[in-house]
Parts: structure tokens; C-alpha cells; sequence
């Protein structure tokens, strides 16, 4: 179903971080737009003139190969209606759905729910019971787009674009999901999903397009859909790590590695995009680029902090890789005493961020989560050295952790993981539990 006002509520979403002002006058054109029969912009609607007839549409698909596809949503099989499949809904959905890697497998769903819907509409299951029918409403697009490219080759990214302009629709562009703006949905779209662009190459000796500053050694290339946990292992083959995140599902080109990309890496290498060299891009006119800090450096630099989705469609992404090394993990898990909780979060706390200058000064990274009754802390520093300079750096925390009267401590210990790879399966089992898809 159409959903006009989630335009309203995406652009704004899009760009919740700029001015205030500047937002305002973005909302106000776009109530003009689609408040206009005669003149949508690039907001044309399916209830609109300018929207493609299905022939037009049809065609469109006859120079994709049938690669154009009406969206349904992951969910629509188990709402009563035309699209009920009980067998689908029994043995794909209700399995899937709170599981990364199905949802960022499908274009019709995102990782979270919220992103799916709007207002009303929406086809989305019960989060904790997805195996109970839907108690209320009928499945709508919510905030999918009506029609997506599932683009396997830069031409068809440039097709999706000329298309779009011709009839004045709007763009949203997808990978996997994983989006906590929501970027990647836009009711009344026609969506570019990228996830199988997905092609992978390791350069042993790199020569940039037109740049011989940014020619290197050890260069990765990956296509705009390439997941986390496929290159980590790609890479992984020749001996080579990827500054990457936690999660095998998250994909690195698009949102990760242009909006910053963070990881145990960060301390020892930067960024994602801080490893950046080159890009493949189709630019707003449709035109295929390849952009490095010599070949249009404006742009280049823009999308390396931009986010997914913004300046271009990114298509390939170059970037520097770095040689393995084991990652040596310190883990303590606890609960805090019953009668004085608040103390102890506290005095951890405190504990905590009293070494935090020295640890980062000194490459340790992690993650930890802290809750009113328990905690979890991961230090984690990536080292030949069979952790001992994890070790040393943290000795002094964790005999104090240890130490700290009334704690009902489950796990402290140190663990050195081989490969990233093998530290990845760490990582997702906590993303699993404690921020769980879906």
C-alpha cells in the first residue's frame, strides 16, 4: 500500500543531523511535491500520472534480464490473504526471522523492525512469537520500496538511475539491512539492491586508476554487497586481515565503509574508510566512475564519511588490508552483589574508565555492556604475542574485578583466537543475545 507521509517522515530521517532550519525547508519542498499533481519532482507516487504504467515497467525489466521484482515482504506469507503460504511461513519465515543472515539475504526486510513499517503499515510478525499469526492489520509495504533492482553489475545500478529519472521517482538503495536511520527504505521507491554485488579480488600489488600515489601492496577489492564474514575469510586465505566490525552479516562496503567503520582494529589501523583507496560509483546522471584521492577528490572524500546511499552508488571498494595476527581477548562476565548494586556498577565503572586512556594509548579495543544487576567486558587486543601485552595492560583491572567483594562472576579469563574468523563467531554469539535482530 502506499504510505505518501513516510516520504515526508524518510527525508527527514535522512537528514536528522543537519540543521534545523535546513531540514524545515527540505520537509516544506517535499509537501510541496507531493501535495503537486502536475509537477511530483522526483517524488512521483503510484497514485500520480507520472508513475510507470506496467508496460513501461515490463520493458524496464526486458533490459535488466528480469532482474526488476515486485516487492513482498518477508512476512507476507503468514497473513491470511493472497499471499498465506502456510508451508513458507512454517519453514522460511518463522525460522528466519530473528536470524541475521536470512533477513539480510532478502530485500523485503530489514534488521530492524521499525524501519519496515509505517504507521500502520506494515507486514511484520511478533517479534518474541513469530510462530503466532499476526493479531491485527493486513501486510502492506510499509516503508519498502514498491519495486527494486536486484543489481548484479554496475550497468544495472546505471539503468535503475536513468530509469528513475525519466520518471521522476525516488531512489533508496539497499545491502543488508543493517541500518539504525533507515536509509536503505523509502516508500514509493524503486530500490537498488546491491547485495549480490558481491564479487571479491586481493591485489597482491595495486595500481589505482590515474593515481599513481595511491598505488599500494596488499590491496582489497570488494564488491558493494560483499558481507563481513565472507571477506574476512576471503581475505583471510592470503594471510591478510580486513579492518572490519563484529557482526559477519553487516556489509562493509556501503554504510560501514563509507560512514566510518569501526573495529577491534580502530586503535591499530583507523577506520574502514580511513583504509579506503578507490571506489567504482555510478554518479546521479548515471555515468560509471572510478574516484581516488587523484580522480575527483571532492568526491571521493565526501563519500568517505557520508554514509551508504549518499553522493553515489557505490559499486566496488578498494582499500588497504593488513597481515594476519591472532586477536587475544580478556572476558569477564558477573552479576553484581543483590544488597548494593548501584555501588558496584559504580565502582566498575570507575575502574574502567580509569584505564581507558592507557589501554587506548596502547591499541586495546572491545566492547562492553553494562546493565543496573551485571556486566560484560571484552578487551581485546590484536597481537603476536600470545596476549601477553593484553595481559600486561589489564592485570591491574582484572585482579581488581576479581577481587571485588559479593561479585558471582561466570567467565574471567583470557582466550587468543587464531583468526579473525574464528574471534567473529565470539563476537556474533554476543550480538545474538544481547542485541538480537528482528
Amino acid at each position: 500500500m502506499p504510505c505518501p507521509l513516510c516520504a515526508i517522515f524518510t527525508t527527514f530521517t535522512m537528514r536528522m543531523l543537519s540543521a534545523i532550519s535546513l531540514s524545515l525547508a527540505i520537509i516544506t519542498g517535499i509537501v510541496q511535491a507531493q501535495s503537486s499533481v502536475t509537477d511530483p519532482g522526483y517524488n512521483c507516487t503510484p497514485s500520480q500520472s507520472c508513475w510507470p504504467t506496467a508496460s513501461e515497467w515490463s520493458d524496464f525489466n526486458s533490459t535488466l534480464n528480469g532482474r526488476l521484482h515486485i516487492t513482498v515482504p518477508f512476512a507476507a506469507p503468514c497473513y491470511l490473504g493472497s499471499t498465506y503460504n502456510f508451508e513458507e511461513c512454517e519453514n522460511v519465515v518463522v525460522p528466519g526471522y530473528k536470524n541475521f543472515t536470512v533477513r539480510s539475504s532478502i530485500y523485503g526486510v530489514s534488521e530492524a523492525l521499525n524501519w519496515e513499517r509505517c504507521g500502520n503499515s506494515g507486514c511484520t510478525l511478533q517479534s518474541l512469537a513469530p510462530w503466532l499469526p499476526p493479531l491485527f492489520g493486513t501486510c502492506s509495504l510499509g516503508r519498502l520500496a514498491s519495486y527494486y533492482v536486484d543489481a548484479s553489475s554496475p550497468d544495472h545500478v546505471s539503468a535503475a538511475i536513468n530509469f528513475a529519472t525519466a520518471h521522476n521517482l525516488r531512489l533508496s538503495i539497499k545491502n543488508t539491512g543493517h541500518d539504525y536511520f533507515g536509509r536503505g527504505f523509502g516508500p514509493n521507491t524503486l530500490a537498488i539492491w546491491t547485495h549480490n554485488l558481491n564479487n571479491m579480488t586481493f591485489h597482491k600489488s595495486f595500481t589505482a586508476y590515474n593515481c599513481p600515489s595511491a598505488n599500494g601492496q596488499n590491496i582489497g577489492e570488494m564488491g558493494a554487497g560483499v558481507q563481513a564474514s565472507d571477506a574476512y575469510e576471503f581475505f583471510g586465505q592470503y594471510n591478510m586481515d580486513v579492518t572490519g566490525g563484529n557482526e559477519g552479516s553487516v556489509g562493509l562496503a556501503g554504510g560501514f565503509g563509507q560512514g566510518g567503520g569501526h573495529g577491534i582494529f580502530g586503535p591499530s589501523y583507523g577506520l574502514m574508510v580511513d583504509n579506503a583507496v578507490e571506489f567504482d560509483v555510478v554518479t546521479a546522471d548515471g555515468q560509471q566512475r572510478t574516484i581516488n584521492r587523484c580522480n575527483d577528490p571532492d568526491l571521493f572524500w565526501a563519500m568517505r564519511g557520508g554514509g551508504g546511499g549518499t553522493y553515489a552508488v557505490l559499486t566496488a571498494y578498494r582499500f588497504q588490508l593488513h597481515p594476519a595476527v591472532p586477536i587475544n581477548v580478556y572476558t569477564y562476565i558477573a552479576s553484581f552483589p543483590l544488597l548494593s548494586q548501584a555501588n558496584a556498577l559504580q565502582d566498575v565503572l570507575t575502574a574502567h574508565v580509569n584505564n581507558q586512556t592507557n589501554w587506548s594509548n596502547n591499541n586495546v579495543s572491545g566492547h562492553s555492556y553494562y546493565f543496573p544487576g551485571k556486566v560484560e567486558i571484552y578487551l581485546v587486543l590484536p597481537s603476536d604475542d600470545n596476549g601477553a601485552a593484553l595481559k600486561g595492560l589489564t592485570s591491574q583491572f582484572q585482579q581488581y574485578l576479581t577481587n571485588y567483594p559479593g561479585m558471582s562472576i561466570s567467565q574471567n579469563n583470557y582466550t587468543t583466537y587464531a583468526t579473525y574468523s574464528d574471534f567473529l563467531q565470539l563476537t556474533e554469539s554476543i550480538a545474538n543475545r544481547l542485541t538480537p535482530t528482528g
